[in-house]
């Protein structure tokens, strides 16, 4: 159940999964020694993704992610997320990426 004025949890998730991702991508190009957007893109799938919910985020306010690389191996990269609203640290995520392809 969503409360009146709040962001659901599961967009939260949502925006949390994207930025740790990209994220990821973006260390695998720094990495790779690449510009961001150079082709052929990084392949990267969701592994496992948690989120901890710590208040409600109020809909029509802006919303802070600060997402960090906290391990990062050949194949897998754990990352970090922080969600702000107002200031006030109102979730926390982790994802772990799996690289595919080449």
């Amino acid at each position: 159940m969503v409360f009146p004025g709040t962001v659901s949890g599961g967009i939260i998730a949502s925006i949390v999964e994207c930025h740790c991702g990209n994220t990821a991508i973006a260390h695998l190009y720094k990495k790779e020694g690449r510009e961001l957007g150079e082709v052929p893109y990084p392949g990267i799938v969701s592994g496992t993704l948690t989120v901890k919910y710590l208040m409600p985020i109020p809909i029509r306010r802006p919303i802070t992610l600060r997402a960090k690389v906290e391990d990062a191996t050949d194949k897998k990269i754990t990352v970090s997320c922080s969600v702000y609203s107002r200031n006030k640290l109102c979730a926390k995520g982790e994802l772990i990426a799996i690289k595919v392809g080449r």
